[in-house]
């Protein structure tokens, strides 16, 4: 057995080194469409000024307050779905650091231009 491996060992290292290549390129594509922890935002409506807070969880779900729902992450954009049907779709930094909120259905769309940052 020893024999084979020093025989063949340009190709056992060539396979190993492919190997950890790929499982590399999975693990980071898999990280990248995934957000985890709290994201703070002042969102201003009207002459009214709040702090707002979502926090995003690895499972692709979020809460803001007690509401509820699921993101998805294509490229740079960011859209969250509520479970009452409302969307929020935002620009996300390439850092993950934060991100912009750019539109909105229904009242929630007052939030657009509200930039959202990653907490500590």
């Amino acid at each position: 057995m020893k024999e084979i491996i020093n025989k063949h060992k340009s190709i056992v290292i060539g396979v190993a080194v492919i190997l950890l290549i790929i499982i590399g390129f999975v693990w980071h594509n898999y990280n990248a469409s995934r957000l985890e922890g709290s994201y703070t935002g002042k969102v201003t409506v009207l002459f009214t000024s709040t702090k707002d807070t979502m926090t995003f969880s690895k499972d692709k779900t979020f809460k803001d307050g007690s509401n509820k729902g699921t993101y998805e992450i294509d490229k740079d954009e960011l859209k969250m779905k509520f479970k009452d049907g409302t969307r929020i779709n935002a620009d996300l930094s390439k850092d993950r650091k934060s991100f912009e909120i750019t539109s909105a259905s229904g009242l929630v769309d007052m939030a657009s231009g509200t930039k959202y940052i990653k907490n500590k």
